[in-house]
Parts: C-alpha cells; structure tokens; sequence
C-alpha cells in the first residue's frame, strides 16, 4: 500500500462520516408542533462564518498526489488513523447531540415551549458538542483533502463562527435556566474536552 492509497481511505471514511450527518438532518426534518419562544438572528452571522470554513476546506484542494504534510509513510499513516478516529469520534459526538436534543434541536440560536436542559451524553463533555463535533470533522476533511494553511485559515474562521453563536447561546440559556445552567457551565467546559 502507498501514500496514495492510505490517503484515498482516509478520504472515504472521513467524508462518509460528514455526508452521513448530512442525510441523517435532511431525514431528520423537522418536528411538528415546537412552539418557539425566543430566536437570535445574530447567530446566523455566526452560522456563515462557519459555512465559509467548510466550503474552504472542501473546495479549495490540495492535488490527489500530494500529502498534506510532507513525511515518512508511517507518519502518514499514523495521520490519517488519526484523522479517521477523529472524524468517527466527532460524527458520533454530533448524532449523540442531535439525539438528545430532539426537537429542540435547530440550526438557529433559540428556545421553544417546554425547552430543557441537556446536560447528558456527550452533553456531560462539552456544553457544545455539536460544535466540537463539527470543529473535529473540518480538521479531519481538511486534513485529507486540502492544504494546511487552508486547514489553519478555516479552523480560525470556523471557531471566530462559533464563538459568535455560542456567546448567544450561552446567554438564551443563562436567561431561561439562570442558576443550573450556571453550575453546569462551571463545571462542563465550551467546546474542548478537559479545557476550561
């Protein structure tokens, strides 16, 4: 096996893990009868910056031939093992998200009618795995298909993105539930697993 082809099955798995999150919304639909009781239109700006840092790492490609960093075969390998086992983790983490969420969940920054507070399953890791989970799967594509300064330039604009939208969030939340979501913020970091 050489370079090529480790990179091709790195290739594969990483973008099988993101295009299944993307069926699995698209099936997910949405649910009937969520009452909403607030929305933050501010959190769209948010929403875009984190679009542009996918469409980069997606479409501005390094060739097929090349490695995304140049070294030995079995540091290639060990990278792309690497970018599997954070795409798989990262998928994982963002359909345990969406599952507990339910038909709370929503691409906007908002509460509805009866809104709870998650604190459960990969929510007991990060207050916000569904962007943790989409961080690790932009590192994970970008670093089998694309360069690693587009790599860097997305992560930037990825996280300025995502930081506009949990700031938001955080605040919706801290108004609703104010003293639980305190404690469980001060415990539960944002977006890092084990980073305050």
């Amino acid at each position: 096996m050489d370079n090529f082809a480790v990179d091709r099955i790195t290739g594969i798995v990483v973008g099988a893990c993101w295009f299944s999150l993307v069926i699995g919304v698209v099936l997910r639909g949405r649910h009937p009868g969520n009452t909403e009781r607030k929305r933050v239109s501010a959190a769209y700006g948010g929403f875009l910056l984190e679009g542009v840092a996918c469409f980069l790492v997606w479409f501005v490609r390094r060739s097929p031939e090349s490695p995304f960093l140049p070294a030995p075969f079995v540091v290639e390998v060990i990278v792309d093992g690497l970018l599997i086992c954070i795409a798989i983790l990262s998928a994982a983490m963002i359909i345990d998200a969406m599952r507990r969420l339910g038909k709370q969940w929503s691409p906007s920054a908002r509460l509805i009618e009866g809104h709870e507070l998650i604190t459960s399953g990969s929510y007991r890791i990060v207050r916000h795995p569904i962007y943790s989970g989409m961080l690790g799967l932009l590192v994970a594509i970008g670093g089998a298909f694309s360069t690693p300064w587009i790599l860097l330039i997305a992560v930037v604009v990825y996280i300025a993105g995502t930081l506009i939208r949990t700031r938001i969030e955080e605040r919706l939340l801290l108004e609703h539930f104010g003293a639980a979501y305190e404690e469980y913020r001060s415990r539960v970091p944002a977006l890092v697993p084990f980073l305050k």
